[in-house]
């Protein structure tokens, strides 16, 4: 049984069809010319340009169902269509043996989603990964070398559409909800709620509600499942940004950039400027034996000197800024405890803190910096939070500290304590409750501004007012997954938190005086070193090779962003380049990006950036 229906009005002109299949049937239906298919259950799918199949216990029940769908078509005005039916091109799908016949038909059944240079490039890159294709009813399954996953295509005359690959999908799964939009720049658009356009395994790419692209599309943006502010919007095509994440998870290299677009509607991409780097080495006072780690790194508040906390064991060692530092100064014997990705040293305006532990307990050792370069110990406080657990799980979590109070987490009963390092004394101020159960969140960090405490885990952050020092209150909750590796530092004076959650997105910015929050660098997870000089964010990024970035962050909303390239590094690659970086550290006036074995490569900062 096969019927084609066709109506056509003043507003309308759709078309409608109906095949069965033994026990089965498939359903295609849409708007006449429409080019997107996609393969849903049936009581599901509202979308147009849509084939659905639907699957009985018996042929009778199959009829008999497909004879009632076709019934109320009727009565609603649609027609049988006199046209003969095309050939089914499945068959031609099935008559195709040889690898490169199949891998030319399926470039040039695709080419009509991805026409212009470079995403047709692309395309032949992801064809050539093909080893074969199985066809299932309506449906091509494609496979690929060292990939369990298969693109799955909806067949359509001579041509094809791609429809999901493993959790990526052409369309809307029912994952999307629409209170992750509150604190994004789509959050006030009450007139027109934004389509999910594509559902990339947990995140989304949604049709702005009211940009276009050049072609006077919708235009795309990306929003993350951990939060944050949309991202874009972009130029490409729906299914130039499919096949570029399809591109992503099959490893394919060298990508072509998304472009996104301005509130003038053009294309912008950030330009990268050129730097000379001298090569040297670390002038060191005594041999080490340890490697420098960017979290380590902080430069002093004058910016005459930095200093590198746990080159040695417990050995912290402060260099000159000048084109061939030199160390001048040395800490020894003061207990540091490096937490992989968090900074290694906390800072409130001239004060300076070090983590570490002393006979297993740990200890804060607040650092003063007296003159050129000259660091001393002011004094040492003992964590004294009440441990409910053995000596052995006396592993202090994040922490942060403002004038006389530690603000610290306990990463196994969850609690939150303020400490007065004058009269050491601890207050428990915050311990879940019903409704606020933690079981399963991961700690990863803690800010403050102003008055405020951010204390953040892997799902979301906890706000609080410390107006009260020692009584600090909960605020909120909110909705901000991340990375468990994911850091963060303050930029103060901005009212600004900085997030480097690893997870699709370099930077999210926190506007706190606005509770907006901002992605930036969307696809990118390796970040290094973030520092703050004024208004500005400088930290070493991978994007298909190692660049510097500078975000200049007066509006969060809109920073000014400068790139500047690297020179070769001695990896036989750029991603060996990556690896040879163990930090970065600037002041007004000088950068280092140190190297393995005390190497570094300096260049002057620019006076103004471009």
């Amino acid at each position: 049984m096969k019927h084609h229906l066709t109506f056509k009005d003043d507003k309308s002109d759709k078309f409608w069809n109906i095949e069965v299949d033994e026990t089965s049937f498939t359903v295609t239906y849409g708007k006449t010319g429409t080019k997107n298919n996609s393969t849903r259950s049936l009581s599901t799918d509202r979308s147009a340009g849509h084939t659905q199949t639907k699957t009985f216990d018996s042929e009778e029940k199959c009829l008999k169902e497909a004879k009632k769908l076709l019934n109320e078509k009727l009565k609603k005005g649609y027609v049988e269509n006199a046209r003969k039916p095309q050939p089914n091109p499945v068959e031609k799908w099935k008559s195709i043996v040889d690898i490169k016949d199949l891998q030319k038909s399926l470039v040039n059944a695709f080419i009509h989603l991805v026409p212009e240079t470079p995403f047709s490039k692309l395309l032949e890159k992801v064809i050539e990964k093909t080893t074969e294709i199985e066809v299932k009813q309506e449906t091509l399954h494609i496979k690929f070398a060292d990939e369990r996953k298969v693109l799955v295509a909806s067949i359509s005359s001579d041509r094809l559409q791609m429809v999901s690959f493993g959790e990526l999908y052409l369309g809307d799964t029912g994952t999307f909800e629409e209170d992750l939009l509150e604190s994004t720049s789509l959050a006030n658009n009450e007139e027109k709620l934004p389509e999910v356009a594509i559902s990339d395994y947990a995140d989304w790419w949604l049709y702005h509600p009211t940009l276009k692209n050049k072609r006077k599309e919708p235009a795309l943006c990306f929003m993350s499942h951990a939060g944050g502010n949309i991202q874009g919007p972009f130029e490409n095509s729906v299914d130039e940004i499919f096949l570029h994440r399809l591109a992503q998870y099959l490893q394919i290299q060298e990508l072509p950039k998304l472009e996104t677009i301005n509130e003038g509607g053009s294309a912008t991409n950030f330009e990268s400027f050129t730097l000379e780097f001298q090569k040297g080495k670390l002038e060191l006072a005594t041999e080490c034996h340890g490697n420098i780690r960017s979290e380590n790194i902080y430069c002093l508040p004058d910016q005459s000197h930095f200093v590198i906390f746990s080159i040695d064991r417990y050995e912290h060692r402060v260099f000159a800024f000048s084109p061939q530092p030199k160390e001048t100064f040395a800490l020894k014997e003061i207990p540091h405890q490096f937490r992989e990705g968090e900074k290694g040293c906390k800072t409130n305006g001239n004060q300076l803190a070090i983590l570490g532990y002393s006979n297993g307990e740990p200890v804060i050792s607040f650092l003063e910096y007296l003159h050129q370069g000259v660091l001393t110990v002011k004094n040492t406080v003992k964590v004294n939070l009440p441990w409910k657990y053995t000596v052995s799980d006396k592993s202090a979590g994040p922490w942060t500290f403002k004038n006389d109070y530690i603000y610290m987490v306990n990463s196994v009963d969850k609690t939150c304590s303020a400490i007065n390092f004058n009269n050491d004394t601890c207050n428990v101020f915050f311990e879940p409750d019903k409704k606020n159960d933690m079981y399963g969140e991961i700690e990863v960090g803690i800010e403050m501004v102003d008055n405020k405490i951010y204390r953040y885990t892997d799902s979301r952050v906890f706000i609080f007012d410390a107006s009260e020092p020692e009584t600090p209150k909960l605020l909120k909750t909110k909705k901000f997954p991340m990375e468990h590796k994911a850091f963060s530092l303050v930029m103060e004076k901005l009212g600004v938190i900085a997030f480097f959650p690893l997870r699709k997105r370099a930077v999210v910015l926190w506007d706190t005086k606005t509770d907006q929050t901002y992605d930036y660098f969307m696809g990118i997870e390796s970040v290094m070193g973030p520092m703050v000089i004024g208004d500005e964010l400088w930290f070493i990024m991978y994007d298909q090779k190692p660049i510097l970035v500078c975000m200049n962050v007066i509006s969060p909303e809109a920073p000014i962003i400068s790139t500047f390239a690297l020179p070769k590094l001695g990896g036989k690659t750029e991603v060996d380049d990556w690896f040879q970086i163990n930090g970065f550290c600037a002041n007004s006036t000088d950068i280092f990006i140190f190297l393995s074995n005390n190497g570094y490569i300096h260049t002057k900062r620019p006076r103004k950036i471009p």
